[in-house]
């Protein structure tokens, strides 16, 4: 039961960087969320 031991070569750099890339694809995905909305209201509007 002691394989999920963490790795010791996990240096505060390399969680700083996996920290940064997730919050780079939350910034992605908000954006395309985003795209997603101003689209569909931009649709709505032409259909009125």
């Amino acid at each position: 039961m002691r394989k999920i031991q963490k790795s010791p070569n996990c240096r505060p750099t390399t969680c700083l960087q996996l920290i940064e890339s997730v919050a780079a694809c939350y910034e992605l995905v908000i954006s395309l969320l985003m795209c997603a909305v101003v689209s569909k209201v931009r649709s709505k509007q032409l259909n009125i």
